[in-house]
């Protein structure tokens, strides 16, 4: 189905690889899976998505990593001219971008099949952009029925400014927005480390709250591999696994080939170097930032309602029943300390906190000093917390 005839991407990355003529195959294929899941293996399926990072360039043929495929907001007739039979069909690539066929035909045959009783509930997002920036453009830059048929505003978080913008595009035509991957690390190989990787997942998802106005928020490298971590002494993911085997696997891309970890003293990786350490395939850490991540994740519950913070360290929440939620994060090398004051929610009846720190993982913490309609937070250097504080309604 691709120009290329991999499905890694375009010899030209920034070239659109699927064919002009396949769109309705790939259509079929991609919908004819998660029917299966969905319908027949009774998996709930809440949404469909049928492009990647499609206008990043990232896509390129041969690559190892590939995660998407190219589908231009803008047109490429040259390229898909002779795969195009205006006879046949109305997507004229003249006019019509790879970007918008995709999601009109996606749409269009997903409401088919709805009709039939298939992949009943189902929504359609998009576009997945690798930037909030290119996420607005693309949204923008396909037709009104493109725009219909997409009811979820995905976007990832990597790069770009334009937070309110994406907001207020998402208030304008109704769309929930989520912000559906990113991930954080660096600094150096230490499960126990509340390093940088920690406070950076807390800033993303304290700005993408507010002033991106999400409702979902997901983190994308859950786990990752522990030689790759080893490799570059690195911290990325939330969970550390060993689950390739340390011997060497010539031309597998699931074991571990010289390429990729002999590089050198600089870098180096061997099988032999995994067991001086001590590990073997099936040995994993929880990271800091799994704990982190939990401070967020264990408290703040679907149909939670966002409300206002003067801190940009801080989220608050009303739970179902009525209680606060408050999350603040101390990224300095110094105790912080905050006085909050509750307005139209209730009497502070009890306080409760779970902190993650230096020295602690979801330490469970009752020392906080609070008034009827007031609170004393003292938030140790290095550390994120979670105050569960139940009110009683006046």
């Amino acid at each position: 189905m691709t120009y290329s005839g991999s499905s890694t991407g375009n010899k030209n990355a920034v070239n659109d690889n699927l064919r002009w003529d396949c769109y309705e195959d790939f259509t079929d294929y991609f919908l004819n899976v998660a029917s299966y899941i969905h319908d027949t293996l009774h998996i709930p399926v809440t949404d469909l998505e049928p492009v990647n990072e499609p206008t990043s360039g990232y896509w390129v043929y041969g690559s190892q990593k590939q995660e998407g495929c190219q589908f231009n907001r803008i047109t490429q007739p040259e390229l898909h001219k002779n795969y195009f039979n205006p006879a046949k069909d109305p997507y004229n690539p003249d006019s019509c971008s790879a970007l918008n066929k995709i999601y009109e035909i996606t749409g269009r045959e997903l409401a088919r099949r709805q009709k039939m009783g298939k992949l009943d509930g189902v929504i359609i997002s998009g576009t997945d952009e690798t930037s909030i920036d290119e996420a607005l453009l693309s949204f923008q830059a396909v037709t009104k029925k493109a725009k219909d048929y997409i009811s979820k505003i995905a976007v990832h978080g990597y790069m770009g400014s334009k937070r309110t913008e994406l907001k207020e595009l998402a208030h304008t035509y109704q769309k929930e927005l989520w912000m559906s991957e990113v991930s954080y690390g660096g600094g150096t190989w230490n499960p126990e480390a509340m390093d940088e990787g920690c406070f950076a997942l807390c800033r993303a998802i304290q700005k993408d709250i507010y002033e991106l106005g999400v409702s979902g928020w997901v983190i994308w490298q859950v786990i990752e591999g522990l030689g790759e971590n080893l490799l570059w002494n690195s911290n990325w993911g939330l969970i550390h696994c060993l689950y390739e085997e340390p011997v060497w696997k010539e031309n597998n891309p699931f074991g571990m080939s010289r390429k990729q970890y002999d590089l050198g003293k600089e870098h180096s990786l061997t099988p032999e170097d995994i067991r001086k350490r001590g590990f073997s395939r099936g040995d994993y850490f929880l990271c800091k930032q799994y704990n982190t991540f939990g401070q967020y994740t264990r408290f703040l519950r679907e149909g939670f309602r966002i409300v206002d913070v003067s801190g940009s360290d801080l989220i608050a929440a009303v739970s179902l029943n009525g209680n606060l939620i408050v999350i603040a994060f101390n990224d300095c090398a110094q105790e912080k300390t905050y006085r909050i004051e509750i307005k139209n929610t209730g009497k502070i009846i009890s306080v409760h906190e779970t902190r993650t720190s230096e020295i602690e993982r979801w330490a469970s913490i009752d020392a906080s000093i609070y008034g009827d309609f007031w609170i004393v937070l003292h938030q140790p250097a290095r550390s994120v917390s979670t105050y569960e504080i139940a009110v009683q309604t006046i």
